[in-house]
């Protein structure tokens, strides 16, 4: 088992604070549910915990490795930004190739919806498709952890369900930490849930207190 520590994330934009002493933890095996209205941040740790933005203090350790460059953080991190990243002109599989994940072309070939996209340029996929094969690279990247930012924007019922199963599979020997608009898909999959808002992150216990708190309906019943 692998511990990410992230701890001491500060951040402000204009002198106004965006992120004040974040904190959490994350453990292979698990999954941790980041939830917070737009604007609250959510985007914004994710890239700092990856590395993609400075701040005015992170500190970021697996286990007993302090993750202070982005070598170290790419090594141990694997991560799903909101805009997307496969080269467009390319097909699949050679875009997979281009990324250095050539590694992925058995879980494409033995998977029936993934197969028959290897051999399609990526500016042919439909939003749903592209999306997906974006999240299966980062899942099965090489990192002990994985950061999801909206992995289900956008996407109809079958696709999720697809990516519902591949994080379930890739759960059993990662820690992923994932964040969307759709609360009832991650109060469904995370074991940890997290609330972010006015710069300060809390951990939610139980559903009440999303209620409670005006995050979710009072008529909400998943």
């Amino acid at each position: 088992m692998s511990l990410l520590q992230v701890d001491s994330i500060r951040k402000s934009w204009k002198q106004h604070p965006v992120l004040t002493d974040i904190f959490f933890t994350c453990q292979t095996g698990k999954v941790v549910g980041l939830l917070g209205s737009n604007g609250s941040g959510k985007s914004t740790l994710f890239r700092i915990i990856y590395g993609d933005i400075t701040c005015e203090s992170r500190f970021v350790k697996v286990d007993e490795t302090v993750l202070n460059s982005l070598s170290l953080t790419r090594k141990y991190l694997n991560y799903l930004p909101e805009h997307p990243f496969l080269p467009e002109a390319l097909k699949v599989g050679a875009a997979l190739r281009c990324l250095g994940r050539a590694d992925l072309g058995t879980i494409f070939k033995n998977d029936a919806f993934l197969s028959p996209l290897l051999p399609k340029k990526v500016m042919e996929l439909s939003f749903g498709e592209r999306r997906f094969v974006e999240i299966i690279t980062v899942l099965y990247g090489m990192g002990s952890f994985v950061l999801l930012d909206e992995p289900f924007k956008g996407l109809g019922p079958l696709i999720k369900e697809q990516i519902i199963h591949h994080i379930s599979q890739v759960k059993r020997h990662k820690g992923i930490i994932l964040t969307d608009h759709d609360a009832a898909e991650i109060l469904a999959l995370s074991d940890k849930i997290l609330l972010l808002g006015s710069g300060y992150l809390r951990k939610i216990s139980q559903k009440s207190e999303l209620i409670d708190g005006g995050y979710l309906p009072a008529d909400f019943q998943k």
